[in-house]
């Protein structure tokens, strides 16, 4: 499944064959676009660096504006997205970290502007990232398109960040999307629940501190000890893995010893989050566009 022997220059690779796949067919209202491979932060319940490696290889901006300029043009017809400037086709940036390189996301914000495409555009980043990046990439970021983030929190617990070897700190967490919310871009929490020695107490902690990040969407899931990261090898190691059918992997299912029955605690979380007063699910604008994006 594994191997060391990654590609350096991915420039080299040609562009995702789209013409043998009727996207126009799917209902889809976003083209995926990878520009990027493995990571450096190596999270321990996180497959990525076992999988693409710890050193992380991209393409250039002008590789990346040359494939959504194709992508535009031989889909004429793919379903867009309704946002602040009107219809546009929307780009997911499917990198499991988009950000690694600030410089080079600006200089592919930039070209999308130079070049005059019109394009919505969302990404994975992390909460440190954007907590600690300037003004001025922030706006660059909204004018070339960025309608969505999604952030990895993860959990609101410091004794369970340090297991997952997380490295960011709460008070960026919270940073990043007040700032997010000031420049009019949505975001996504991500959190997972169920690590090992995660208490009553540590969960609460998470849907506490989802409450007070109040992304505009929140993921609550409960970990998967996935082949390759350092998690599954101690789940592994300590008989802690109950299920392994694959299929299971992405159900929502509880595949793991806990004292916790995370199923429920998924349901507690999801209604305790949503199921508070908020004006902003009022805005059924949003929410349209949102769903054009993800259904």
């Amino acid at each position: 499944m594994y191997s060391d022997n990654f590609i350096a220059d991915l420039d080299k690779l040609p562009f995702p064959a789209r013409h043998l796949v009727p996207l126009e067919k799917y209902g889809t209202h976003a083209f995926t676009v990878s520009t990027s491979r493995g990571c450096p932060f190596g999270c321990t319940f996180c497959q990525v660096s076992g999988k693409d490696g710890l050193k992380w290889r991209h393409r250039s901006a002008a590789n990346i504006i040359e494939e959504i300029k194709e992508l535009i043009k031989n889909h004429p017809n793919i379903k867009k997205v309704s946002g602040p400037e009107g219809k546009r086709p929307m780009v997911f940036f499917v990198d499991d970290n988009f950000m690694v390189s600030i410089e080079r996301v600006e200089e592919i914000c930039n070209k999308i502007m130079e070049e005059g495409i019109k394009i919505y555009w969302d990404a994975n980043a992390r909460v440190d990232t954007i907590a600690n990046i300037s003004e001025d990439i922030l706006d660059l970021f909204k004018k070339s398109g960025c309608m969505h983030l999604f952030l990895g929190v993860e959990s609101g617990s410091e004794k369970i960040l340090k297991s997952y070897n997380k490295r960011i700190k709460k008070k960026d967490v919270l940073k990043s999307a007040e700032r997010l919310k000031k420049k009019g871009i949505f975001f996504t929490g991500l959190f997972i629940l169920g690590y090992i020695d995660e208490t009553n107490s540590d969960l609460n902690a998470t849907i506490q501190f989802a409450k007070k990040m109040d992304p505009t969407i929140v993921s609550f899931r409960i970990l998967i000890p996935l082949p390759g990261t350092k998690i599954y090898e101690k789940y592994i190691k300590d008989d802690l893995i109950t299920d392994f059918n694959y299929f299971n992997y992405t159900s929502g299912k509880q595949i793991i010893k806990h004292k916790e029955n995370l199923e429920r605690w998924v349901l507690k979380c999801y209604m305790m989050y949503y199921l508070r007063p908020r004006k902003e699910y009022l805005d059924l604008g949003m929410w349209k566009m949102l769903f054009q994006i993800y259904r």
